[in-house]
């Protein structure tokens, strides 16, 4: 949750790697609206940045199935992105991915109601990348 950070590319790559799909949230949205979204897609990892501080915060609370809250800045609820990520194992994760796993939910603004999960496969992702000039 957030605006542009680089730490946006790692954790997207990271959850593609280990079989993972990455949900990327508007950070305009207001608290209830990312409530659903994480609430919908099963989020057990949140990092946001410093500008979600006050939606992490609420949340916390509210979502249960959260396992890990991690800020980017090291702000709000949870561990801080750096520290996140040196407390975990330098082994790689063989776990296998394969072209047709989901990498990818984008959810709709829900003009006509809740928004939706629009999911995307690694191959769709892998297929835009190679055809972009």
């Amino acid at each position: 949750m957030g605006f542009n950070h680089p730490a946006l590319l790692e954790t997207f790559f990271a959850a593609g790697s280990i079989g993972a799909a990455a949900v990327l949230v508007n950070p305009r949205l207001r608290q209830a609206e990312v409530e659903y979204i994480l609430g919908d897609c099963g989020a057990t990892t949140v990092v946001f940045g410093q500008d979600q501080r006050e939606n992490a915060a609420g949340l916390e609370a509210e979502l249960t199935g959260v396992r890990s809250w991690v800020s980017v800045d090291g702000g709000g609820p949870g561990e801080e992105y750096e520290r996140f990520l040196a407390s975990g194992s330098e082994e790689l994760v063989d776990e296998p991915v394969e072209q047709d796993d989901l990498a990818l939910i984008m959810y709709t603004s829900g003009t006509t109601g809740r928004p939706e999960g629009a999911t995307l496969t690694h191959r769709t992702t892998s297929s835009t990348s190679t055809s972009t000039p």
